[in-house]
């Protein structure tokens, strides 16, 4: 379930240094062609209000994994600019819910596990705006939304349902964060959805989707699943052909059924290349 706090003037200061921190050990662990995992869409509507949404991001911030379990801990995070050097309540008012979705492939069986968290943004004491350097106020509030699952392939859903209510938006959805498991995961492939309906009530509502996909590392792969794997092939091989006098009837099956253990490996390569399954945003 979800775990929703609203951070404290320190404790966002101390999230953004490790961002900065973690996002630059991050960027240097991934390979070249697959470019920096950040996406910057800009949805341009009536500024009159003269308040703005200046970006949205979703950062990684810790991953770990225990027995075949997958925990991810993100933190959304708003920055918020007011030209008039004022902040009200009320500026969020057109931010109805963010909406995280989790989908789980486990590898093998291909079995769908998905974990869903909702909140909408709370107000009270703790929540604080800062002067920055150029004379504008900055608001900050952090949701904390951790889920866990099995999991060899995890897409997040990342939604703003946007209220009638016109302003500038920069929307910037990215992946950092210290890791805690030695940067195996990293980024594949980012891409952005719009959706526009009509509700009971008449009201028109816009969601604006994100989808991105993370991966294991081709190393990660090779080092803990594949040579394994291999090994544990070739042992059951090497066992079933010394286990007694085979004839040679016996051979090709044996060797067939030790092929067979490697129909693992089936399922990881695709995981280990920039092809990633076809999903249709919600």
């Amino acid at each position: 379930s979800a775990a929703i706090r609203v951070a404290d003037q320190a404790n966002t200061r101390r999230l953004h240094r490790d961002i900065i921190t973690g996002y630059n050990k991050f960027l240097s662990s991934l390979p070249p062609q697959s470019g920096t995992p950040t996406i910057h869409t800009t949805y341009n509507n009536d500024n009159s209000d003269g308040d703005a949404l200046r970006s949205d991001q979703i950062i990684l911030l810790k991953q770990y994994e225990s027995s075949g379990m997958f925990s991810a801990i993100l933190a959304v995070v708003f920055n918020y600019v007011d030209e008039r050097l004022s902040w009200q309540p009320h500026h969020y008012d057109n931010i109805s819910r963010i909406y995280v979705r989790w989908e789980a492939l486990w590898n093998p069986p291909l079995t769908p596990i998905c974990c869903e968290s909702f909140s909408r943004p709370q107000f009270d004491d703790t929540t604080h705006a800062e002067i920055s350097f150029d004379g504008t106020v900055e608001t900050n509030l952090v949701w904390q939304l951790t889920c866990n699952c099995t999991i060899e392939h995890c897409y997040n859903f990342f939604s703003l349902l946007d209220g009638s209510s016109g302003r500038d938006r920069v929307v910037r959805l990215s992946v950092g964060g210290p890791s805690t498991s030695n940067d195996v995961w990293y980024t594949s492939k980012l891409t952005a959805g719009e959706e526009t309906w009509t509700t009971g009530d008449g009201n028109e509502e816009t969601a604006y989707f994100y989808l991105l996909v993370l991966r294991r590392s081709s190393t990660y792969y090779l080092v803990y699943t594949i040579l394994p794997t291999l090994l544990q092939s070739l042992a059951e091989v090497v066992g079933m052909l010394g286990a007694s006098r085979p004839t040679k009837e016996d051979i090709p099956i044996r060797i067939a059924l030790g092929i067979g253990s490697l129909t693992p490996i089936v399922f990881i390569l695709p995981s280990m290349t920039e092809t990633i399954p076809r999903r249709d945003v919600p």
